[in-house]
């Protein structure tokens, strides 16, 4: 019988962690003693992960995997302020929101986050103009919205403290839909070009306001089957997602970006993920809980999470590429 040697022209190497670079490799940790194959998903996957401490719906996120951050919700009073933060398994409170509210346009990261306009309540609901950043333990008011929007919240917004965006939503009654989009300086909101349909709950992703993806939304007409790439004065068509729906997440960047949950119509709240490579959406493994009005991860297209709902379940996403598996011990 050939060795392994002869089959692959090297011997078993001695590492102390993976290498993350040759699919079909054997070889020996020598910190945890065991025999380990370096292998390739060809699907994202998505795992169960710890729960927040207050569950919620028409919360919405930022950040990353291992640095996430969830806040606003639709309960009553005291609870639209509340902020947790995620380290990747465990859910932390954090500094509560100083003006209450759901459906806020989150974007950002946990130490640099933005929470942008949102629904405060009143009855009937509108919209608000308010406008917060996160310094990782506080929140700060900051110059407001050209407009106030909701529904849609972290679906509809993207980028990072100094360059943010967000399309449409609802700009005052229930029945009010808007085109507007808004960029963010770091500094002050401004009216960007429109979006080229009226719409809420667009799911957007990328790495800036001139970087940025929109995938599907909620119309009076319906919901929306397009995409559209924006580089910062332009919309321009692209190819469409394989599944239509809005209120979901968008994470990740131009050329590596994901959308997953959301809603193809009243109440059905989806599972579906699907990827984006830079011209094309691609379905990918379906989330365990089908949710819509989520909060989400926004800064990565290979590794997220998504939570929300009474239950405030969480869930784990590892997108398509190397991993290591453990054969046998020594």
């Amino acid at each position: 019988m050939a060795e392994y040697r002869e089959i692959q022209g090297a011997a078993v190497q001695s590492l102390a962690s993976s290498t993350g670079t040759i699919e079909g490799q054997i070889w020996y940790d020598n910190v945890n003693n065991v025999f380990k194959l370096e292998s390739f998903r060809a699907a994202g996957a998505w795992a169960s992960s710890g729960t927040m401490n207050t569950g919620r719906n028409q919360v919405s996120g930022l950040g990353t995997l291992t640095a996430g951050l969830a806040a606003g919700t639709q309960s009553p009073e005291p609870n639209q302020v509340l902020t947790e933060e995620y380290d990747g398994s465990t859910w932390s409170v954090g500094g509560n929101l100083n003006d209450g509210r759901a459906d806020l346009n989150t974007f950002g990261v946990q130490t640099a986050g933005i929470a942008a306009a949102g629904d405060d309540f009143p009855n009937p609901a509108r919209a608000t103009t308010a406008a917060e950043e996160y310094n990782g333990s506080a929140w700060t008011s900051i110059n407001p919205t050209v407009g106030g929007s909701y529904e849609g919240g972290s679906a509809a917004a993207m980028g990072t403290q100094t360059s943010g965006l967000i399309v449409g939503g609802r700009n005052s009654s229930a029945v009010t839909y808007t085109n507007a989009t808004q960029e963010y300086d770091g500094t002050s909101f401004s009216s960007g070009t429109n979006y080229p349909s009226i719409t809420q709950g667009s799911m957007l992703f990328g790495e800036s306001l001139t970087t940025a993806i929109s995938a599907g939304g909620d119309s009076p007409g319906g919901i929306l089957t397009g995409a559209f790439s924006y580089d910062g004065s332009t919309w321009t068509s692209i190819n469409a997602p394989t599944d239509s729906r809005y209120v979901g997440v968008g994470s990740g960047t131009s050329t590596v970006g994901l959308i997953f949950g959301g809603a193809g119509g009243s109440p059905d709240s989806r599972t579906q993920t699907e990827t984006f490579d830079g011209t094309c959406f691609a379905a990918d493994t379906n989330m365990a809980n089908p949710r819509a009005n989520l909060a989400g991860g926004k800064v990565s297209g290979t590794s997220t999470w998504a939570a929300g709902g009474p239950a405030g379940a969480t869930e784990n996403y590892a997108g398509a590429g190397p991993e290591t598996v453990t054969i046998s011990s020594s």
